[in-house]
């Protein structure tokens, strides 16, 4: 626990923990299904609530390098293209061909060319 969160354990009534649970908790529900949803807005607002999230976590907790890097991968949802919304997370068609050989999805063979 950092120096801000036992100030927090000693001066934040309980009631103010419970919350901060119950929003991290809904928060981390949320994430992922923004992330996934085909919108860009929705991507946004992900990363928008990522940001404080994991702020929050660094502050108050010790967990090393997580909270920062955990804000810095959320720049990949943001530099994702609109239409590459499908392609990190494999839903495009012939993505299983392509990620699980490395590239080769029947276009090529193994020696090369057909």
């Amino acid at each position: 626990m950092t120096s801000a969160g036992q100030w927090c354990l000693q001066h934040v009534p309980d009631s103010w923990f419970q919350l901060m649970t119950w929003a991290t908790l809904t928060l981390e529900i949320a994430i992922p299904l923004l992330i996934l949803g085909a919108r860009r807005d929705c991507r946004n607002l992900a990363v928008a609530l990522v940001v404080p999230l994991h702020c929050g976590m660094w502050l108050l907790m010790d967990l090393g390098a997580f909270p920062l890097v955990m804000i810095a991968a959320a720049s990949v949802v943001i530099l994702a293209k609109e239409n590459d919304s499908r392609s990190y997370i494999g839903l495009h068609r012939g993505s299983m061909a392509r990620t699980s050989i490395g590239g080769l999805d029947g276009s090529e063979c193994a020696a090369g060319r057909r």
